[in-house]
Protein backbone atom coordinates (compact mmCIF):
# COMPACT_ATOMS: atom_id res chain seq x y z
CA UNK A 1 0.00 0.00 0.00
CA UNK A 2 2.87 2.00 0.51
CA UNK A 3 2.96 2.49 -3.36
CA UNK A 4 0.20 4.36 -3.75
CA UNK A 5 1.45 7.53 -1.67
CA UNK A 6 4.30 7.55 -3.70
CA UNK A 7 2.59 9.48 -6.38
CA UNK A 8 4.00 13.03 -7.42
CA UNK A 9 0.37 14.47 -7.32
CA UNK A 10 0.02 12.52 -3.85
CA UNK A 11 -2.82 10.98 -5.04
CA UNK A 12 -2.80 7.27 -6.83
CA UNK A 13 -3.79 7.18 -10.57
CA UNK A 14 -6.18 4.77 -11.50
CA UNK A 15 -3.96 2.43 -13.25
CA UNK A 16 -1.93 2.28 -10.08
CA UNK A 17 -5.06 1.18 -8.08
CA UNK A 18 -5.87 -1.19 -10.15
CA UNK A 19 -2.55 -3.14 -10.56
CA UNK A 20 -2.50 -3.20 -6.76
CA UNK A 21 -6.36 -4.88 -7.26
CA UNK A 22 -4.97 -7.28 -9.57
CA UNK A 23 -1.87 -8.42 -7.03
CA UNK A 24 -4.31 -8.73 -4.36
CA UNK A 25 -7.11 -10.94 -6.50
CA UNK A 26 -3.93 -13.14 -8.03
CA UNK A 27 -2.99 -13.66 -4.54
CA UNK A 28 -6.48 -15.19 -3.93
CA UNK A 29 -6.53 -17.25 -7.27
CA UNK A 30 -2.95 -18.30 -5.92
CA UNK A 31 -3.74 -19.87 -2.95
CA UNK A 32 -7.27 -21.03 -4.23
CA UNK A 33 -10.29 -19.24 -3.27
CA UNK A 34 -11.30 -19.57 -6.55
CA UNK A 35 -11.69 -23.30 -6.33
CA UNK A 36 -14.58 -25.25 -4.58
CA UNK A 37 -11.66 -27.45 -2.57
CA UNK A 38 -14.07 -30.23 -0.87
CA UNK A 39 -10.98 -31.98 -0.15
CA UNK A 40 -9.06 -29.38 2.07
CA UNK A 41 -8.99 -29.48 5.70
CA UNK A 42 -10.66 -26.02 6.88
CA UNK A 43 -13.80 -25.89 9.29
CA UNK A 44 -16.71 -24.93 8.11
CA UNK A 45 -16.57 -21.15 9.31
CA UNK A 46 -13.08 -21.21 7.38
CA UNK A 47 -14.19 -22.62 4.03
CA UNK A 48 -17.25 -19.56 4.27
CA UNK A 49 -14.60 -17.01 4.98
CA UNK A 50 -12.49 -17.93 2.37
CA UNK A 51 -15.25 -17.68 0.21
CA UNK A 52 -16.08 -14.46 1.61
CA UNK A 53 -12.52 -12.90 1.35
CA UNK A 54 -12.82 -14.44 -2.57
CA UNK A 55 -15.87 -13.42 -3.85
CA UNK A 56 -15.33 -9.37 -2.02
CA UNK A 57 -12.07 -9.19 -4.39
CA UNK A 58 -13.56 -11.02 -7.22
CA UNK A 59 -16.62 -7.91 -7.05
CA UNK A 60 -13.85 -5.36 -6.55
CA UNK A 61 -11.35 -6.54 -9.06
CA UNK A 62 -14.23 -6.90 -11.31
CA UNK A 63 -15.19 -3.24 -10.98
CA UNK A 64 -12.57 -1.60 -11.39
CA UNK A 65 -11.66 -3.53 -14.79
CA UNK A 66 -15.26 -2.47 -15.70
CA UNK A 67 -15.00 1.12 -15.09
CA UNK A 68 -11.38 0.89 -16.58
CA UNK A 69 -12.78 -0.87 -19.91
CA UNK A 70 -9.92 -4.02 -18.90
CA UNK A 71 -10.50 -7.47 -18.99
CA UNK A 72 -11.14 -9.07 -16.09
CA UNK A 73 -7.93 -11.31 -14.11
CA UNK A 74 -10.02 -14.38 -13.94
CA UNK A 75 -12.87 -16.43 -16.37
CA UNK A 76 -15.45 -16.80 -14.67
CA UNK A 77 -15.37 -20.59 -16.04
CA UNK A 78 -12.38 -20.97 -14.01
CA UNK A 79 -14.79 -20.27 -10.79
CA UNK A 80 -16.08 -23.29 -9.12
CA UNK A 81 -16.05 -21.77 -5.46
CA UNK A 82 -19.54 -21.52 -4.25
CA UNK A 83 -20.75 -18.03 -2.41
CA UNK A 84 -20.38 -17.96 0.99
CA UNK A 85 -23.29 -18.99 3.06
CA UNK A 86 -26.48 -15.82 2.67
CA UNK A 87 -27.21 -14.85 6.22
CA UNK A 88 -29.23 -11.45 6.57
CA UNK A 89 -25.72 -9.26 7.31
CA UNK A 90 -24.35 -10.72 3.67
CA UNK A 91 -27.65 -11.08 1.44
CA UNK A 92 -27.43 -7.95 -0.18
CA UNK A 93 -23.38 -8.08 -0.76
CA UNK A 94 -24.60 -11.68 -2.42
CA UNK A 95 -26.62 -9.93 -4.52
CA UNK A 96 -24.10 -7.14 -5.10
CA UNK A 97 -21.74 -10.22 -6.66
CA UNK A 98 -24.32 -11.37 -8.91
CA UNK A 99 -24.53 -8.42 -10.30
CA UNK A 100 -20.79 -8.07 -10.73
CA UNK A 101 -20.91 -11.97 -12.70
CA UNK A 102 -23.29 -10.12 -15.09
CA UNK A 103 -21.11 -7.21 -15.69
CA UNK A 104 -18.53 -10.55 -16.37
CA UNK A 105 -20.34 -11.56 -18.95
CA UNK A 106 -20.82 -8.02 -20.50
CA UNK A 107 -17.04 -7.69 -20.36
CA UNK A 108 -16.55 -11.42 -22.24
CA UNK A 109 -19.43 -10.78 -24.84
CA UNK A 110 -19.63 -7.59 -25.46
CA UNK A 111 -16.48 -6.05 -25.12
CA UNK A 112 -14.27 -8.53 -25.86
CA UNK A 113 -11.83 -8.77 -29.18
CA UNK A 114 -13.55 -7.26 -31.90
CA UNK A 115 -13.24 -9.81 -34.46
CA UNK A 116 -14.89 -12.13 -31.91
CA UNK A 117 -17.72 -10.13 -32.29
CA UNK A 118 -17.19 -9.95 -36.29
CA UNK A 119 -17.63 -13.87 -36.71
CA UNK A 120 -20.97 -13.48 -35.42
CA UNK A 121 -24.18 -13.02 -37.03
CA UNK A 122 -26.50 -10.46 -36.23
CA UNK A 123 -29.52 -12.52 -34.50
CA UNK A 124 -26.43 -14.33 -32.10
CA UNK A 125 -25.35 -10.81 -31.21
CA UNK A 126 -29.28 -10.31 -30.23
CA UNK A 127 -29.20 -13.45 -28.46
CA UNK A 128 -26.49 -12.19 -26.38
CA UNK A 129 -28.05 -9.31 -25.70
CA UNK A 130 -31.45 -10.65 -24.59
CA UNK A 131 -29.43 -12.91 -22.44
CA UNK A 132 -27.37 -10.37 -20.59
CA UNK A 133 -31.19 -8.36 -20.22
CA UNK A 134 -32.58 -11.80 -18.91
CA UNK A 135 -29.99 -11.93 -15.80
CA UNK A 136 -30.53 -7.87 -15.27
CA UNK A 137 -34.36 -8.11 -14.96
CA UNK A 138 -33.98 -11.33 -13.03
CA UNK A 139 -31.27 -9.21 -10.98
CA UNK A 140 -33.81 -6.54 -10.59
CA UNK A 141 -36.73 -8.14 -10.11
CA UNK A 142 -35.19 -9.98 -7.09
CA UNK A 143 -33.66 -7.39 -5.35
CA UNK A 144 -36.74 -6.10 -3.43
CA UNK A 145 -37.39 -9.57 -1.81
CA UNK A 146 -33.86 -10.02 -1.03
CA UNK A 147 -33.19 -6.46 0.47
CA UNK A 148 -36.37 -7.26 2.71
CA UNK A 149 -34.70 -10.29 4.09
CA UNK A 150 -31.26 -8.07 4.48
CA UNK A 151 -29.78 -6.20 7.42
CA UNK A 152 -28.95 -3.50 5.32
CA UNK A 153 -29.92 0.29 6.92
CA UNK A 154 -30.21 1.71 3.26
CA UNK A 155 -33.88 1.86 1.77
CA UNK A 156 -33.89 -0.34 -1.43
CA UNK A 157 -34.57 3.43 -3.25
CA UNK A 158 -30.43 4.20 -2.18
CA UNK A 159 -29.43 -0.11 -3.49
CA UNK A 160 -30.75 0.11 -6.88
Amino acid sequence: MAIIWTSPQGMPSQELIFVILLIIFKNAVEIGLHRQGNSWKFTPDEVDLRRRVFWTSYAIELTAAFNLGRPPSISDEHIDAPFPSEIPETAMALHHIRHRQTQSKILAKIYCSPDRLMDLDEVQKYEILCDIQSDLDIWAKNLPEIHARSKTPYPLRFVI
